[in-house]
């Protein structure tokens, strides 16, 4: 089983033991040339989050003797190939990738799938690297793994959701409230919201966005987004946003709040790459969305108003 520990960082488990690891790095394609002439050994992290143009480095790559097989392998290179499909969805592209090895284990794994010599480093490793388009053109790679992106993503808008729909946003809310150490403000959002746009695939909710007008707001508030792990980074969050903004709009809101936690990142680029800027809510406002005093100084306020994206 594959851990993402963080966004390009992951761990491979066999019961419940940590036996693997990959971690790389999204640099910049001038940087990404540097890799060709000298060991790299700057700190070249690129600000991929926001979109652009970006290559792979990955600097620790590691499977335990004694699990690398084929199949291990292939579970770290799926994970990598799925994080580059669905970054692809978020005008993050991914031209080339590196890797630096020191065995023959990882070298016969990159050279199944296309990958070729660039260099031997100063430390008596290795270089391997690939064009994204060639590796996805590998027999192994078009058959196991980016024919399985084929699923389709259907939304629904619930203007009264029943309580099928709130007990299964509930479960993804409380399943991620504990998972990442509760950067979801509360479990309860879909019950207590007067919106609710899934998110679903195959028949499941994998994601939504809630919806709840307040009084002391003069428009609409994003009460809560979340997607589940497994579906994150294919765009099902910037989509939800859209259709949330939609509706809005096509309601008569000329606003729309949100408001996230300070630590959670992907929430504010989410929010500030489809237009949000930030807003000095009031302790007042605060407090009349349901905020308790101890909470708001951790947390970050939101607003678009349409016509000045």
């Amino acid at each position: 089983m594959i851990s993402e520990t963080a966004d390009c960082t992951a761990n491979l488990i066999v019961n419940d033991t940590i036996v693997g690891y990959m971690d790389f790095i999204p640099v910049t394609p001038t940087d990404y040339d540097v890799l060709q002439k000298e060991p790299f050994t700057k700190d070249f992290v690129a600000m991929y989050m926001f979109g652009g143009n970006f290559d792979i480095y990955v600097s620790m790559f590691s499977i335990d003797p004694n699990f690398a097989s084929p199949a291990n392998y292939l579970l770290f290179f799926k994970w990598m190939i799925d994080l580059i499909l669905k970054w692809k969805e978020e005008d993050i592209h991914i031209g080339r990738i590196a890797f630096s090895i020191y065995n023959n284990y990882q070298v016969r794994a990159l050279k199944s799938l296309g990958f070729t010599e660039i260099l031997t480093n100063q430390l008596k490793g290795y270089l391997y690297g690939i064009r994204v388009s060639d590796l996805l053109q590998n027999s192994t790679v078009k058959e196991r793994f980016v024919n399985q992106q084929s699923e389709i993503t259907k939304f629904y808008t619930y203007d009264d959701p029943d309580e099928a729909t709130v007990k299964n946003c509930k479960e993804i809310a409380t399943a991620l409230s504990v998972r990442n150490g509760g950067i979801l403000q509360y479990e309860d959002a879909a019950e207590e919201s007067d919106v609710i746009i899934t998110a679903e695939i195959s028949g499941k909710i994998a994601g939504y966005i809630c919806l709840r007008s307040y009084d002391v707001l003069d428009g609409i508030y994003f009460e809560q987004i979340a997607v589940k792990k497994e579906y994150r980074r294919r765009g099902i969050g910037k989509e939800l946003v859209r259709r949330a903004l939609e509706y809005a709009k096509d309601h008569g809101f000329s606003k729309v709040y949100a408001n996230c936690k300070k630590i959670n990142n992907a929430s504010k680029a989410l929010l500030q790459k489809t237009g949000f800027i930030p807003y000095d809510m009031t302790a007042d406002q605060y407090a009349g969305i349901g905020f308790q005093e101890e909470d708001v100084d951790k947390n970050l306020a939101f607003v678009l108003a349409f016509g000045e994206q």
